[in-house]
């Protein structure tokens, strides 16, 4: 609607309309509702046994997701070099997140400390494998059709 508002109002601006067919609607805000896996539904899938090495480093990066909380994209573009030894001497993710240019500090839980060792690659700064944001979710899909869980779930930006 805001792209079609867009459109009327140059219309107007340029004599081609009188005046503005929207100005008594207002845009209905669509507010979605946030799913989260049960503890018993997360151990599940991080038992699951997959035949497709693709499904199983995507359920691998989602479940890295959940231990360190980041959403598609700060996981995506994860590196090495955010990843230090903090305070504690444990291990934690510093960057800064996309969508505040906020800086964040996540102490790396075992789990997802345990996903970033099996995918640790020599000579490379790349934390985890890369998939686009449209094929993740779709084998998210597929995965918890094979799983069994019926949630509708996706790591957008959050």
């Amino acid at each position: 609607m805001q792209r079609v508002k867009k459109i009327i109002q140059f219309a107007i601006d340029e004599n081609y309309l009188q005046k503005n067919p929207f100005s008594l609607y207002k845009n209905k805000k669509y507010k979605g509702t946030i799913v989260y896996l049960r503890e018993a539904e997360l151990k599940k899938l991080m038992n699951h046994n997959f035949t497709q090495k693709r499904l199983e480093q995507v359920r691998d990066m989602f479940v890295f997701c959940c231990y360190a909380g980041l959403p598609y994209q700060e996981m995506s573009s994860l590196r090495t070099h955010h990843i230090t030894t903090g305070f504690d001497g444990n291990l934690w993710i510093n960057m800064i997140r996309l969508k505040t240019e906020q800086p964040i500090a996540i102490p790396l839980l075992p789990q997802a400390e345990v996903i970033l060792e099996k995918y640790k690659q020599v000579d490379s700064d790349v934390v985890l494998p890369s998939i686009s944001n449209q094929k993740f979710n779709s084998y998210l899909k597929e995965i918890g059709e094979l799983v069994g869980i019926e949630k509708k779930y996706n790591l957008s930006y959050s």
